[in-house]
Formats: C-alpha cells, structure tokens, sequence
C-alpha cells in the first residue's frame, strides 16, 4: 500500500513501543533479581562503595552470588552447606558393616563390593559397629583414599589371606570409596534424579561458616554503602532502602553545596 500524501494527521494518539521480557525464576530468583533492582545495587557498591583501606575496586559482577566472581567459594553461593555426618552415614551403630550399619553405601552388588574389599583389608564385618576401632570407622566414612584390593567374595580375612598365600586369583580386583565421598560424588555428578534424591536424604544443611549466609566472597562483603555490605542492604524492605538511598543522596548534595561555597 503506497504511503498517504498528507502534511498532518491529528485526532490520533502517540504510540509507545514496550520491550517485555519473559521472568525466568530460580531457586536463586529474588524480587531484585527479577526487577533487575539487583543490577542497580551492584553497580552503586561497586562505584560508590567504600572499600577497604588498600582494597582493589571490585566490577558489579563482584557483588552479585549467581556469578563465579562474587559468589562464596565455600558454599558457591547458596549461602548454606551441605555435608554428611556420623549419625546420617550410620544411622544405628548396633548393626555390623554385613547388617548394612553403612546405610549410606550403595544397595545391591556395589555395596558387597565395598563390604568384602573391607574383609580383604582385615575389618570384621560380622560385629557391631560400634564396637570397630574408631580409628577404623572413620577412615571408612571419611577416607579419600582409592586403593585397590583383589576381591575374594564369600570367604572370611582369613582364608581371603589363605587364597592369596597359594596364589589363587580373586575373583576381580575392587576400588574402595569411602563412605563421605560416595555421598557427595552421587549428590554433585549422578544423572539420576532418584540417586541424588537418595544421597541428599544422608546429608544434612547449615549456614556457610565463610560468609555466613550472605553469599557472597569475603571482598564483596567488605564494601559497605550506608554502614551496610550489598547483602545487609539487600535484606531490608523495599521502604527502607528507599529512605537510605534517599538520605545518602541529601548528605551528598549537602557536601557538594558545601564544598561550592567554600571555593566560592
């Protein structure tokens, strides 16, 4: 259709164009992050922050958990971490490693493996966890150790040493895992759903030591705005930062007003 020919047009109102972007919301999603409000904080700490006496300036993305560069290297940024202990590993201490006092081990083939690799080794398996050596019932929940040893299923320490002594080959050779790290490399690599559900139900949450819920590296949270680090500030209702931020800038424009009289 051929554009009209005409000096004016009236009677029709303006056209506003809008740019809408679908939210996409995480476990990591906030109020802030979802009004990109969060962009705004960051970029005040990061250029309008004080920092530390001899402390680099740090980019916005410093500021932010859901970056590699701001967030706590401890707990990644979740603010919260995760691990096992002695009564989640073994949840009843009366059982023998045979009863399966591991309850975290892996069920099925994988589990006898880790049992009998135990016999190889000379642990009793047959007696009450509880009354194992403490040296040995840590070193089988937290050891990082791999070692490798040959597998003689359904014979006893004894005559598993009798069939080495006279050359009898294992059945197969097997890796032992402990039973900590068997728990966190389910929980952190397993493609499966169900694994993972499975391994989480042996492991329990608390604040991260490091940035104490925050979130954030230990640089980040140095830089204060208000008397505030950016997670502080983040924290408040709505209202209240808006009355900070309101505040600064009258303090700001009182020292600006200031310091033009006095070169005046």
């Amino acid at each position: 259709m051929p554009v009209p020919v005409v000096d004016t047009i009236e009677g029709l109102p303006p056209a506003v164009a809008l740019q809408q972007q679908r939210g996409g919301s995480s476990s990591r999603s906030s109020v802030g992050s979802l009004t990109t409000l969060s962009n705004l904080l960051r970029m005040l700490y990061s250029r309008a922050g004080t920092y530390p006496a001899g402390m680099s300036r740090l980019e916005a993305e410093d500021f932010s958990s859901n970056t590699p560069m701001g967030a706590c290297p401890r707990c990644h940024g979740l603010g919260r971490i995760y691990d096992v202990t002695d009564k989640t590993l073994v949840p009843d201490d009366t059982l023998s490693i045979r009863q399966r006092a591991v309850a975290a081990w892996p069920t099925a083939w994988q589990g006898q493996n880790l049992r009998d690799i135990l016999i190889t080794r000379g642990v009793n398996v047959d007696i009450p966890w509880k009354d194992l050596p403490k040296a040995t019932r840590d070193w089988i929940l937290y050891t990082k150790e791999t070692p490798t040893e040959p597998v003689y299923p359904g014979r006893t320490h004894a005559q598993v040493l009798e069939a080495i002594k006279h050359g009898v080959p294992a059945d197969y050779n097997g890796t032992f895992t402990g039973a900590r790290q068997y728990v966190l490399n389910t929980f952190t690599k397993s493609q499966s759903a169900k694994m993972r559900a499975r391994a989480a139900s042996f492991m329990v949450s608390s604040v991260c030591p490091e940035c104490h819920g925050q979130k954030l590296k230990v640089e980040a949270l140095q830089v204060l705005f208000a008397g505030r680090n950016i997670a502080e500030l983040s924290s408040l209702p709505l209202k209240k930062i808006t009355a900070i931020l309101r505040e600064q800038s009258q303090q700001l424009k009182k020292q600006t007003d200031a310091t033009g009289l006095a070169a005046y």
